[in-house]
């Protein structure tokens, strides 16, 4: 370790590395979610004390190294996953010197205009560029600033109190009142893996976020019950509707939250009064429980295929799981191509037509690590887990409803893929009757395009490749330029120049505006497009001696903020400006 570290920061890298390198080692990589926030929180760390002792591209390889080579016998995945792990290690590492350089700029823009670095602008630095809080006060420290903290702190709490807000809101804005009421009541017992009904006594009434002992036909409801059938959303798999009845009171639930496994149920009064201590029906919607547990079994599936295909480095970093999809985010450097779609739709297919049985277990957890199910890293689980497994296909530690046979789920189809971060891929589906309906759609659309295309719909395709041929072919077609184009325009110099504006271009246009320059004896400007206009100079030979096409594309571009670029004859640039604005720049630049 480098001799201008301080000693308290030496010991510091040093466990932070030895703890990175042990989530690595489980195929994990860094992000900004889920399990892979941990090593990038500790490699940033590590990195931000470096950078703070002016300790640039510092080598933390041969450290990571050291550490795999000297614990591989304590820890067999060091040695066996020591190529991932350095891997994953240099790419965080360069990732964070980008980060350091953006906010660094930013930081110098700042110091010269003034001496403050408000707290708005700590916040701005942090938040947009990633660059921690502890490296800007340094930076003010060694250029003679000063950072207004106490409004970067202030920021900082407005903006994690929008945070929970959004997250209150998304779940009911009394649920932080109502947990705080109920933190000292038994749990709830649930029930819900084996029925889809229970009788349950009333023991907490909530309207309005404060507890009440009765609540009338037409009012919002919160009800905790001692029993429950009704799953609460956790996991990723959303809640549970139905309702809580009795012979004097019908409420119709369509949200359940729980907090320290005690299950808020939330809905309506439909009719009557629910009064406090009642007995009372607690009954789930066992059509949409059927179906979100269909949507979770092919959570499983998909996960078990993905791996199949890309290797077992793919992992879970977040799931959501509803009635109608599902959705499934993992962690992948590449695009992901039709062909492979369809691969993984054939996959998961697969293990649904071979019908295979759930079976689920109790175990302790060390056990069920040691069988090869699966678990996610972030989770805390107990001493004893529940194990969901189906056949050899898929086995992990999940709390969520499932489906009895694979073949339940019907079929599955992918409805996207997308990329929603830096190595993190996104995909949504559906199944049983969904995924027929989208099928279908998809069907009936072909069918009425192959109607207003006159072919049949196995002739789709390449009637429309036919047409867009010709639509391009008619472009090019359009960006033949004749004298009858070219407009005269004199400049602020007393230059006069041809220009020609066309919406459509070819591949020939900068040899037609060539050939217009040469045959008019002037100098052409040729603006190009629609939206994003190109612009094109061409000089004939009688004027090339005074003016050159490079040297005058760079006066105009400079005024339309464009980049650009040529020689004496002939140049091109682009912009975005609108025709008026760029005919003015030309007038009043050459």
């Amino acid at each position: 370790m480098d001799k201008t570290l301080p000693e308290k920061d030496v010991l510091i890298i040093t466990d932070h590395l030895r703890t990175a390198t042990l989530i690595l080692s489980e195929n994990v990589k860094p992000s900004n979610e889920g399990r892979g926030y941990i090593p990038r929180k500790l490699i940033r760390r590590c990195m931000m004390l470096t950078t703070k002792s002016r300790i640039m591209n510092f080598d933390f390889s041969k450290i990571i190294e050291f550490i795999v080579n000297t614990y591989s016998n304590m820890f067999p995945k060091f040695a066996k996953n020591k190529d991932f792990i350095v891997k994953e290690f240099k790419k965080e590492q360069a990732q964070f010197e980008k980060i350091v350089v953006k906010g660094t700029e930013m930081l110098e823009t700042i110091k010269l205009n003034r001496k403050i670095i408000s707290g708005q602008e700590a916040f701005d630095i942090v938040t947009t560029y990633g660059l921690p809080f502890d490296i800007v006060k340094q930076y003010a420290l060694e250029n003679g600033m000063s950072v207004d903290e106490k409004e970067f702190k202030n920021k900082l709490s407005e903006h994690k109190e929008k945070s929970r807000n959004v997250v209150s809101s998304a779940l009911g804005s009394n649920l932080k009142e109502i947990f705080d009421l109920v933190k000292d009541i038994p749990e709830t017992e649930f029930l819900g893996y084996d029925s889809s009904e229970c009788v349950g006594k009333i023991l907490k009434i909530f309207k309005d976020g404060k507890e009440t002992n009765s609540v009338s036909q037409g009012n919002q409801v919160s009800l905790v019950c001692d029993k429950t059938v009704f799953y609460a959303t956790s996991g990723g798999q959303c809640s549970d509707s139905g309702y809580i009845q009795s012979e004097n009171f019908k409420v119709k639930i369509d949200d359940v939250q729980k907090n320290n496994n005690v299950y808020v149920h939330s809905g309506i009064v439909e009719s009557g009064t629910v009064k406090l201590g009642e007995m009372a029906n607690v009954l789930i919607d066992k059509e949409k429980r059927l179906k979100i547990a269909n949507n979770h079994t092919s959570v499983h599936l998909l996960q078990s295929a993905l791996q199949k295909i890309y290797g077992k480095n793919l992992h879970q970093t977040g799931s959501k799981v509803e009635e109608t999809k599902l959705r499934f985010d993992f962690n992948y450097d590449n695009q992901i191509s039709e062909e492979e779609i369809f691969e993984i739709e054939k996959l998961v297919n697969s293990y649904v037509r071979k019908n295979i049985p759930r079976k689920v277990e109790i175990k302790k957890l060390s056990e069920a690590l040691e069988s090869g199910a699966m678990a996610l890293f972030e989770n805390k689980y107990s001493e004893q887990v529940r194990v969901v497994s189906f056949g050899d296909i898929s086995s992990e530690l999940c709390g969520g409803t499932h489906t009895t046979f694979t073949g339940n789920i019907g079929m599955f189809s992918v409805l996207s893929v997308e990329g929603i971060g830096k190595g993190l891929r996104r995909i949504t589906a559906v199944t049983g009757d969904e995924a027929l309906k989208y099928l279908q759609n998809k069907v009936s659309e072909i069918n009425e395009i192959s109607k207003v295309l006159k072919v049949k719909p196995s002739g789709v395709s390449e009637k429309i490749k036919k047409l867009i041929d010709k639509k391009s072919l008619d472009k090019k077609v359009c960006a033949t330029i004749t004298e009858k184009d070219v407009k005269p325009l004199v400049c602020g110099s007393g230059l006069e120049i041809g220009v020609v504006n066309l919406e459509e271009g070819g591949k020939k246009t900068s040899n037609e505006v060539i050939k217009i320059a040469d045959k008019t004896k002037k100098i052409i400007i040729c603006m190009v497009g629609q939206e994003k206009k190109q612009i094109i100079i061409a000089v004939n030979d009688e004027q090339v001696e005074n003016y050159h096409a490079n040297e005058m594309l760079l006066k105009i571009m400079k005024k339309l903020g464009g980049k650009g670029g040529g020689n004496k004859k002939l140049a091109t640039g682009g912009t975005t400006e609108n025709n008026v604005k760029i005919m003015e720049l030309i007038e009043k630049s050459l």
